[in-house]
């Protein structure tokens, strides 16, 4: 996008190499928070094109809401002072979600180049055309033009970044032990409910008396369990698979037939069994 608006010469965006350079920041401040946020949010989804559709409308949706807010309110507390207070909340509030950051920054560095363009406007109808050009652009990087959004974007890619990470890292340790917790605790209540076939009963049982793999079993997978939120996705999978031999799970979608090859692979943190 902020090529686009090189390429064709927007003003409000390239009026000056300053200006120019404080929007580059602000849209690779943009992007590189919103790749965090999404990764973040996309862990509380199974399905990855409802995670795609969800996140993308959602954060949309939210940014032009809070923005508009914030602008409108500008524009009426104007005249009515006791709506002051409430701009001044949710200019604060607001500034949790990186799209409102984004608006505000290309609102205050629109409003600079037009205060410009204000100015010389102004200086053509006085017939003082020798002055033109000379109308000082504001510094964009104030901190109530665009300095303060830079600053807080800047905050939450390092906030999201640690986040991030003890999301991703963080399962070593007590995560990790919740997450066997709970995928224990829903199996146990599954088995009271739920009874498995002979042939099933019978398979797992003979790949729980497997002590050593040696050289006979390529592998071996005893009681594999996975759950996501408070939804059971693998069940207890038992099964041994002898060296040279192939193969493969069946099921309908949803069965858990990816989850448990993420298990297996290592992809995925296993919640039960090994």
């Amino acid at each position: 996008i902020f090529a686009i608006y090189l390429i064709l010469g927007v003003p409000d965006f390239t009026y000056t190499p300053a200006l120019v350079g404080a929007f580059f920041l602000l849209f690779l401040l943009f992007g590189l928070v919103d790749v965090v946020l999404v990764y973040i949010l996309q862990r509380t989804f199974n399905i990855a094109a409802l995670a795609f559709v969800m996140i993308s409308i959602g954060t949309f949706f939210v940014g032009v809401v809070t923005t508009m807010t914030v602008v409108v309110l500008e524009q009426l507390m104007a005249s009515d002072s006791a709506l002051v207070m409430a701009h001044d909340i949710c200019s604060i509030v607001f500034q949790i979600v990186p799209q409102y950051n984004l608006g505000m920054a290309i609102s205050r560095g629109s409003m600079a180049y037009q205060s410009v363009a204000a100015g010389e406007n102004y200086l053509r109808q006085i017939n003082r055309l020798d002055l033109s050009g000379t109308v000082p652009l504001p510094d964009v990087m104030q901190w109530e033009m665009m300095g303060r959004y830079l600053a807080v974007l800047g905050a939450e890619l390092i906030i999201g970044i640690a986040l991030l990470i003890f999301l991703e890292y963080g399962s070593l340790g007590f995560m990790r032990k919740m997450e066997r917790k709970k995928t224990e605790k829903l199996m146990d209540e599954e088995e009271k409910t739920e009874h498995d076939d002979v042939d099933v009963v019978a398979e797992s049982e003979r790949v729980r008396n497997i002590e050593e793999p040696g050289t006979k079993y390529g592998l071996v997978v005893k009681g594999l369990g996975k759950a996501f939120s408070n939804k059971l996705t693998v069940r207890g999978v038992s099964f041994s698979v002898e060296r040279g031999e192939c193969f493969g799970l069946l099921g309908l979608n949803g069965a858990g037939k990816t989850t448990t090859f993420g298990m297996m692979t290592g992809e995925s943190n296993i919640g039960h069994g090994e």
